[in-house]
């Protein structure tokens, strides 16, 4: 439970602030594109300059038979300054000259809601640019975070031995991470730096530093890629043991009494050793006989003698299954030997 309560507030961590920022940063982009399309149907009307600074401006205008007033700049909803580019500087310029008479000021509004209105209807597309990372980058994680905690609120307790498997992979983390990174980096280093040499502030080109630590990133995640491909090929075409097999156990020696082994007193074959009398002593016999073989046992059932060594190897020469069937043969007609008898 504790476990289950920590990845809470931990993904809570990541989800509210990165997810606020993506869900705002989307808001804009989409906000921005859709009343900068909106306002190419509209009308451009003439308008009187009531006040403008740090990015607000007043006016009032005509429209009809009766008199509206607006206070929107541009097709950004949230209005504000920024030096992304030298769209303020315009914005300035062109509001100057409006209030000292020398141009007339002109707005676009909307003939459907003459209520709504605006000074310049182009979308700024550095800006949307510079507003993008942040809506894919931080929307991204806030997204991820919530799917985790989603699924851990929801979801029961692992089994034991579950957890590393339910854990997303380290490859499938580098590439997220490496993509956020660059999405956001890339986009900003290429709308600020340009200005910024432009204006001879090179002590901007620090920024550059995010997007080398961006392709080193890149690299890494390509790298560990390779090597999981390679691994999973390897994993793939290497055969497996068809069958377990048995480590080889060394048998333990006989038990040793007074220097000889049990079964080597008394053997018949020591005097067969060597030409010189000396006998050989087989130290590999324990004394106990071999099981009787029960086919043979059957065959010399039915002759009543013990088998020859000729004969025994005739049967050792069959295969299994015939031995088998010449066996129950043989004690079939030993059975039907005795019965006659009696």
């Amino acid at each position: 439970m504790k476990g289950k309560l920590a990845t809470v507030l931990f993904c809570l961590v990541f989800a509210i602030p990165f997810g606020g920022i993506g869900v705002g940063a989307s808001w804009v982009v989409v906000k921005m594109i859709q009343d900068g399309n909106r306002a190419q149907q509209w009308v451009r009307t003439k308008a009187t300059l009531d006040s403008y600074g740090r990015g607000a401006v007043r006016y009032h205008y005509k429209f009809g038979e009766n008199t509206y007033s607006g206070d929107r700049l541009g097709a950004n909803p949230i209005g504000g300054t920024d030096n992304i580019d030298s769209w303020h500087a315009d914005m300035r310029q062109m509001l100057s000259e409006a209030k000292n008479g020398s141009k007339p000021l002109m707005v676009w509004v909307n003939p459907d809601n003459p209520a709504e209105s605006m000074v310049d209807r182009t979308i700024r597309w550095k800006l949307l640019i510079f507003a993008l990372p942040f809506a894919l980058g931080f929307g991204g994680v806030g997204v991820g975070a919530l799917y985790v905690l989603v699924k851990t609120v929801f979801s029961g307790a692992s089994p034991p031995g579950t957890g590393r498997a339910a854990a997303p992979s380290g490859l499938a983390s580098t590439w997220i991470f490496t993509l956020m990174w660059n999405v956001i980096a890339f986009p900003i280093a290429l709308i600020v730096v340009p200005d910024a040499v432009g204006q001879g502030e090179y002590w901007v080109l620090f920024v550059l530093l995010f997007p080398l630590i961006g392709v080193l990133l890149l690299w890494g995640a390509l790298s560990a890629t390779m090597t999981a491909i390679k691994n999973s090929f390897k994993r793939a075409f290497t055969p497996k043991p068809t069958s377990f097999q048995q480590p080889v156990v060394t048998p333990s020696p006989a038990p040793v009494r007074d220097g000889f082994a049990r079964g080597m007193l008394d053997d018949p074959r020591a005097a067969a050793g060597s030409a010189d009398g000396a006998g050989v002593i087989d130290t590999m016999d324990d004394g106990i006989p071999p099981p009787p073989d029960p086919d043979t046992a059957q065959w010399e059932k039915l002759a009543g003698k013990k088998l020859s060594a000729a004969e025994r190897a005739q049967l050792d020469n069959m295969s299994p299954r015939m031995r088998q069937l010449t066996g129950k043969l043989a004690g079939w007609l030993a059975r039907q030997k005795e019965e006659s008898k009696n």
